[in-house]
């Protein structure tokens, strides 16, 4: 009978295993990450060890396995945390410390960029981590308190948002709670906020960069990008493409990162361009965020460039120092800018 069992356990496995080398999906949207491609036989020294990788990324019910594995170290091991990541009402959050050297670098940055440009009319705006609205740090608060010190011109937009205007399973704000923060914006360019009509499109597959760390079982969010006829139309300039781009991206929808249909994802440097506007220059300096919060300015603003420092250098710009600047950044980019060139 022992016998019998052990023979059946390993023909249980050995099917399951070979079901796998059968399975081709290239990526997995719970992890976001691409999966191991089949190795190549010929002069492969690691060829089995490459097969154990292959077979472990494409085993049938691995995405089962791994939220069982979740629901066990959250329900019975009480692990509330995977990753620095934690979950709370339904809710996935990461866990973070102020870093002030780090506020003291982007602080130097901004201060150089204003300084070298001769900028004068400017504003700096943070964007809280959703933690601040679940109690769960004071990371948003302690960054607030110090930057407001030491920037001219700063503001939170923790006054506009809410827990619900973010993502379940990621670190963004969906576009449709947007408004907020679209407001204060024109408030601070001193343009007169307009009604407009918009097309909301949803995609209710997208899990978040947090979703992939913390590996429990969720519902996927649902994904909004709000278009009209003007955002239908608008092109888009990048420095790394040849060809002008759409202002959504719908094929980035089967990407490892969904939210990346806003503006093509990470860029250095996007122009928009708005014929219907005339003379209303605005210069953003951005992280990810901004990728779902620029299309919403485009029928304000004659013109919008966008510009990343994580991936483009300030001793490339050639800023016009009267156009209206901003510097928009996630409180997680202001915790860890030494990425910023």
């Amino acid at each position: 009978m022992k016998k019998l069992l052990i023979i059946v356990f390993i023909s249980f496995i050995s099917l399951f295993g070979f079901i796998s080398l059968f399975n081709k999906e290239e990526i997995s949207i719970y992890e976001r990450r691409k999966l191991k491609a089949f190795p190549k036989i010929k002069d492969n020294n690691n060829f089995f060890d490459d097969l154990d990788k292959y077979l472990s990324d494409h085993f049938i019910f691995r995405q089962d396995f791994r939220e069982v594995k979740g629901f066990v170290n959250y329900n019975l091991f009480n692990i509330s945390i995977n990753n620095n990541v934690t979950i709370k009402d339904d809710y996935l959050f990461e866990l973070s410390e102020v870093n002030y050297k780090s506020l003291d670098n982007i602080v130097s940055k901004i201060n150089d960029i204003v300084s070298k440009f001769n900028i004068s009319d400017y504003d700096v705006l943070s964007i809280p981590l959703k933690n601040h609205y679940a109690g769960l740090d004071s990371t948003s608060d302690d960054i607030n308190d110090y930057l407001s010190g030491k920037l001219d011109n700063y503001y939170s937009l923790k006054d506009v948002l809410s827990l619900s205007d973010y993502y379940r399973t990621d670190i963004h704000i969906k576009q449709e709670c947007l408004s907020g923060v679209v407001s204060r914006i024109l408030e601070l360019c001193e343009i007169e906020e307009k009604d407009i009509d918009y097309v909301l499109n949803t995609y209710d597959r997208f899990y978040g960069s947090l979703y992939a760390k913390m590996a429990i079982k969720m519902e996927p969010d649902t994904l909004t990008y709000m278009t009209n006829d003007l955002l239908d139309g608008v092109k888009v300039e990048s420095i790394e493409d040849k060809e002008l781009l759409d202002v959504y991206n719908v094929g980035e929808l089967e990407s490892l990162d969904p939210y990346s249909i806003y503006l093509n994802g990470p860029k250095a440097y996007l122009k928009i361009v708005n014929e219907n506007v005339k003379d209303r220059k605005l210069i953003i300096f951005r992280d990810s965020y901004t990728s779902s919060i620029a299309p919403l300015l485009v029928p304000y603003f004659s013109e919008i460039e966008l510009i990343d420092l994580r991936y483009y250098s300030s001793d490339l710009l050639n800023i016009d120092g009267d156009a209206k600047v901003l510097f928009i950044y996630g409180s997680e980019v202001l915790n860890n800018s030494f990425s910023i060139k």
